[in-house]
């Protein structure tokens, strides 16, 4: 199997600010990241985690025939392979999505347009045709971690949460698959990081893969699509219904220097009812 790739073309944020087309970078070249494996970093919040100086030890290009195109409502459009691992701002449904409840909402993590193919990639069934339970599909209405090319101030990668920071929100709006002859570039080896930038979207690149999912569910590619979706909305129903509960035992106001409302209810012994 292959690692994850982006089109030719695809735009990637250098160390020094600067964007570079990706079949321009070459090993040893330095990119702006972020990485889930230092000391005290938040996988559901990369983008206030430390910003990694990572350098490019290994970029491989090849031909593929099958491929993703995603488009956010400012127009931008990115095109991987089909099991490309993005980490989600937050997945659709969120209660973030209403202005109101700002503060109670979740992040959503690592996401995938094909589950099933990241899933075999990395090689932890049997089968071929088992599926992470953690890497849900990516879907219209998700709203991805944006690169304004200003990253957030430091005080944030400190865990607190403040007022003088807007995080840009950009939502996924159609996902169309492309078939061809296409040129791709799968960044196979990134020292001391986990993403990088591409048309300003954060993405994973092959540590991610090498990181691996162990747990796992069976069917066809259609099946595990059709019951990933019905999973997520399940999951993403209960949990709103359990935030606004909270919010509300809170008067409807939750600062958000506070943290997760949940989380703080669980500390703090407070049963939500």
């Amino acid at each position: 199997m292959n690692t994850p790739a982006l089109l030719k073309g695809t735009t990637i944020r250098m160390w020094d600010g600067s964007l570079k087309n990706i079949e321009d970078i070459t090993n040893g070249e330095f990119v702006q990241s972020f990485d889930m494996h230092i000391d005290g970093a938040d996988n559901a919040h990369l983008r206030f985690n430390k910003v990694q100086k990572a350098e490019i030890l290994s970029i491989s290009k090849r031909t593929e025939e099958h491929l993703v195109t995603l488009t956010l409502d400012n127009d931008t459009t990115l095109t991987t392979t089909l099991d490309y691992p993005m980490n989600m701002q937050h997945s659709s449904g969120s209660a973030c999505a209403s202005e109101e409840l700002h503060g109670i909402c979740h992040h959503s993590g690592w996401e995938v347009y094909r589950p099933d193919l990241y899933y075999e990639l990395t090689g932890n069934g049997s089968s071929g045709n088992e599926y992470s339970t953690d890497m849900p599909p990516l879907g219209e209405g998700d709203e991805v971690w944006w690169d304004s090319g200003v990253n957030p101030p430091t005080h944030i990668n400190d865990g607190i949460w403040v007022d003088d920071w807007v995080e840009e929100e950009y939502r996924i709006t159609s996902l169309k698959e492309e078939k061809g002859s296409f040129e791709v570039y799968a960044i196979e080896g990134l020292k001391d990081g986990l993403t990088v930038w591409a048309n300003n979207i954060l993405v994973g690149t092959e540590t991610v893969v090498n990181g691996g999912f162990p747990t796992s569910i069976t069917g066809s590619g259609d099946e595990i699509r059709a019951h990933w979706e019905k999973v997520k909305d399940e999951v993403e129903t209960a949990d709103m219904d359990l935030r606004i509960k909270a919010f509300k035992m809170q008067n409807g106001v939750w600062p958000a220097d506070k943290g997760d409302i949940l989380e703080w209810h669980e500390k703090n012994g407070i049963d939500i009812e």
